[in-house]
């Protein structure tokens, strides 16, 4: 088997975004035909370096989006049974919320610490297993400052993000073997809190710290993880005050290529909300600057799933068009609060005109529930036009007393119908986010998952043989120790970025790339993973 491979230099930065106040850094999870921006301060999908843009784009490299901004939603009643909320929309003024919960945000040395994110992916973790020992091996900057433990003398709690103690010595010294645990085949961590001014209607903060993980599987076109990322949070209470009748979700403006032709919908068995297009083809009619950024026909849809928690309400609270304003940027702690528990922004309920007890309408929490693609059961009345959707999913009530923790995770599948329409791409969603909630559920990955287990699923590296290695660009691939017939080989470069991915079932590859550098030659089967340093001179 011979296969040649034509690699660009790769040229990497880390870039910061200047916004109204302060910079913010940011990284992007690139993988899996998806490219979504991640910040320091927890913001999601806004605020790119070009402006107030979207960044949730897929497929990757299309210049086309789905989601202009999401963020963490939260809300409960404190001792003296007051609303307290943390409710942040687009990325404006978020002074000094990376970072955990500290008596000192403020200085330069924590904002050296965290004003950051941390990219991960499981071909850099195998290498750094076989290598963090070896002369000459270059550990990841996100190994070397992964922050595993805060600073006990800023009031920073000690343990932080996860990370697998290799010698067992309670401390994360990665030169010695440690490594950051994620969820999932790559990874971005971000953590921040809410302990500092709100810049929005809610005066108070609620003393909370968030740790959230961006994440994704690697699979193949088509597969259930293709075009969905993960989504995981951990809200830790790190004041003195106890939280009762919490509830939490996830609050996301949908941006479905053109901006003002979108539909929500609600699905309870799947456990999702999601957002289709009005019309078969995406931004019909309109001539707009930005008409090279829609979709065309026929239109994809994209939803938000909630997966370890029972769906409390999913609503679109912030619908806009010429004749509905909505409210566009932010609300007080009382309307937060309502929009969680699944009620209008005023606090009157929802009802169902479809769902009838008694010949009475019954109050829902999820809005236009019925099905588009079949034209049955409750439909948005604007679906006939579509406008700006934003949408919330949310959970609870929970109890969140000082110390204790609330764990969500999310999934954002997409999927198009490239044979049928709109409404057809419907369809092919409710299948994938069906597979997807028994993905979760069969695995086990919950709160506290990660790749544990990784240690014992490699093998040694005299299992997998590259010769001669260095080459200067023709090489082969003894794979002859490998019992299982059936082998996904991946080619990374030294960075970690996916280059090149097949499947095969020889015992021997030929390979031949032309671009000088380091890489990394990584081999999955049903029972193991393999990886192996090779160079081009």
């Amino acid at each position: 088997m011979r296969i040649v491979f034509y690699y660009p230099v790769l040229v990497l930065a880390l870039i910061s975004l200047v916004n109204v106040t302060c910079a913010q850094t940011y990284d992007h999870l690139d993988y899996n035909q998806i490219k979504a921006i991640v910040f320091s301060n927890g913001q999601l999908f806004n605020n790119t370096p070009e402006g107030c843009m979207p960044g949730y784009e897929v497929p990757q490299g299309m210049n086309t989006y789905t989601i202009f901004s999401a963020n963490l939603w939260i809300a409960g009643l404190d001792n003296e049974n007051k609303i307290r909320s943390f409710a942040p929309k687009f990325n404006q003024n978020y002074v000094n919320y990376f970072g955990p919960a500290s008596d000192d945000c403020k200085s330069e040395e924590f904002r050296l610490t965290y004003d950051k994110v941390w990219k991960v992916d499981i071909a850099e973790i195998l290498f750094h297993i076989d290598n963090f020992d070896k002369p000459g091996y270059e550990m990841p900057e996100s190994f070397s400052t992964w922050p595993a433990e805060g600073n006990i003398h800023n009031g920073e709690a000690l343990n932080l993000a996860p990370y697998y103690d290799y010698n067992q010595n309670g401390i994360y010294d990665p030169e010695s073997g440690d490594f950051p645990l994620i969820k999932g085949d790559y990874a971005v961590y971000f953590i921040y809190k809410d302990t500092d001014e709100h810049y929005y209607l809610s005066q108070d903060d609620m003393g909370l710290e968030f740790h959230g993980m961006l994440y994704g599987f690697n699979s193949t076109i088509g597969s259930v993880f293709s075009e969905t990322l993960f989504l995981n949070y951990q809200i830790i209470n790190r004041s003195q005050t106890n939280y009762s009748d919490v509830y939490a979700g996830l609050w996301t403006d949908f941006d479905l290529g053109y901006v003002y032709d979108d539909v929500f919908g609600s699905d309870s068995v799947n456990q999702m909300m999601y957002v289709y297009n009005s019309n078969i083809e995406d931004g019909y009619g309109v001539e707009d600057v930005y008409a090279e950024d829609f979709y065309g026909s026929p239109a994809p849809v994209q939803a938000v799933m909630l997966l370890n928690s029972e769906v409390h309400a999913a609503v679109d609270p912030d619908y806009y068009s010429g004749a509905h304003p909505g409210i566009l940027y932010d609300y007080d702690d009382a309307v937060t609060y309502n929009v969680l528990q699944g009620k209008s922004m005023n606090g009157v309920p929802y009802f169902n005109p479809f769902a009838l007890e008694n010949g009475d309408t019954v109050i829902t929490t999820y809005n236009y529930s019925g099905y588009p693609e079949n034209g049955t059961g409750w439909i948005a009345p604007y679906a006939e036009y579509g406008g700006d959707v934003r949408g919330l999913i949310s959970a609870g009530p929970y109890t969140l007393n000082s110390g204790e923790k609330i764990c969500l995770d999310f999934a954002l599948p997409y999927a198009r119908d490239l044979q049928g329409d709109n409404l057809s791409a419907l369809s092919v969603l409710r299948e994938k986010a069906g597979a997807i909630l028994d993905f979760f559920e069969e695995n086990d990955l919950g709160c506290d998952s990660y790749q544990t287990g990784i240690l014992d699923r490699i093998s040694k590296q005299d299992k997998i043989t590259v010769y001669p290695n260095p080459s200067n660009g023709e090489f082969n691939v003894d794979l002859s120790d490998i019992a299982e017939k059936t082998k996904i080989v991946r080619i990374y470069s030294i960075e970690g970025k996916l280059l090149e991915e097949f499947t095969s079932t020889e015992s021997e590859l030929e390979l031949s790339i032309q671009t000088k550098g380091s890489y990394l030659l990584f081999l999955e089967t049903s029972k193991n993973k393999y990886v192996s340093k090779f160079e081009i001179f």
